[in-house]
């Protein structure tokens, strides 16, 4: 009943936190010196944008240990009620004898609000990708000097 959705899910997480850990990748870095002890060097930071696409990225990949721990469970236990229903004939007074963690209505609803959680981890990681679409780069030389103004 979940097998299609168990490889495709992945995969277009997997698709979408790429294509964002590229932009991230490609988009310049902000440059400038630094120094950590006796140590003095040169570093490239990432831009604002480059950090916002890392997080939409982990994000996207966070839905799949999720899906993983928390919702398989559930799907496990509704496909078992599926093969159950499909053998056996319930009524109604046999359904209200039943534990109310073990009735199909329980276990859809409890599906839907675990499921809430990728929605809002897939929401967040959508909206950290348009602030970053519509962060201005900020340019910098490798002294420090900020060009993104002029």
């Amino acid at each position: 009943m979940f097998d299609s959705d168990k490889a495709l899910g992945p995969l277009l997480v997997a698709l979408s936190s790429g294509i964002f850990s590229f932009l991230a990748w490609k988009l310049p870095r902000n440059s400038g010196s630094y120094q950590v002890g006796f140590r003095s060097g040169y570093e490239q930071n990432l831009s604002p944008a480059a950090k916002l696409y890392i997080g939409a990225a982990a994000l996207l990949l966070m839905n799949v240990p999720y899906s993983l721990f928390c919702l398989e469970p559930i799907n496990q236990k509704l496909e078992a009620k599926a093969t159950e229903f499909e053998e056996v004939v319930y009524s109604k007074a046999d359904e209200a004898e039943m534990k109310r963690e073990d009735t199909t209505h329980y276990l859809v609803d409890r599906w839907a609000v675990v499921n809430l959680g990728r929605s809002v981890l897939s929401g967040a990681a959508a909206v950290l990708a348009t602030l970053a679409a519509f962060t201005p780069p900020t340019l910098t030389d490798r002294y420090g000097r900020n060009f993104s103004t002029l």
